[in-house]
């Protein structure tokens, strides 16, 4: 069955807009759609809550759009899974996003306040989209001198990162510090 690019991105932009998404060819018979999610730094759900880092609601977010995208290709004949490469280099590799120095890919829209998803599509699809990441590090080292945890002095530390003390937290009764591990 031979499926037309317009039918592809018609499915596709039901679900996310054209500038936050791109296709790539991965191997001989793959092509592999990737799709951001900006976020703001903190949100904050209600008074009875404190702010949790809106990063980890929208992965969640943007796991289950994924999800129902798949599904969605699926029903137009399709086959669609989530995929396994490696994304960051194919943000990079497309010009959707840009490598930093801290390790983190930032895109125009979004910076590095952005989640991807990558969903892997039977069949070579032409790249799509014509991005161009701006500069967005010019090594002026605002990061290193502004890391309160001195996380990238000489190399990135992901063990001084505040991402890794955050996932170290404990808060609760033992229900929901089993919850905060997702074990």
């Amino acid at each position: 069955m031979i499926f037309s690019m317009e039918k592809l991105t018609n499915i596709i932009e039901k679900y996310i807009d054209k500038s936050d998404y791109f296709i790539i060819p991965t191997d001989e018979n793959k092509s592999t759609l990737i799709f951001c999610m900006g976020y703001k730094p903190y949100k904050i759900l209600d008074k009875n809550h404190g702010q949790i880092d809106s990063y980890y609601y929208t992965s969640n977010k943007s796991y289950f759009l994924a999800r129902e995208l798949i599904n969605q290709l699926k029903e137009s004949g399709y086959n669609a899974k989530m995929s396994s490469e490696y994304i960051k280099p194919l943000v990079v590799k497309a010009s959707f996003g840009e490598s930093l120095y801290t390790s983190l890919v930032a895109v125009n829209k979004y910076g590095t306040k952005v989640v991807f998803q990558a969903i892997d599509i039977e069949g070579i699809f032409e790249k799509l989209g014509t991005y161009k990441a701006k500069n967005l590090c010019k090594s002026c080292d605002k990061c290193k001198k502004f890391c309160p945890n001195h996380a990238l002095e000489d190399n990135f530390s992901r063990e001084n990162c505040l991402r890794n003390y955050q996932d170290k937290v404990d808060i609760g009764d033992s229900n929901a510090k089993k919850a905060q591990r997702n074990k």
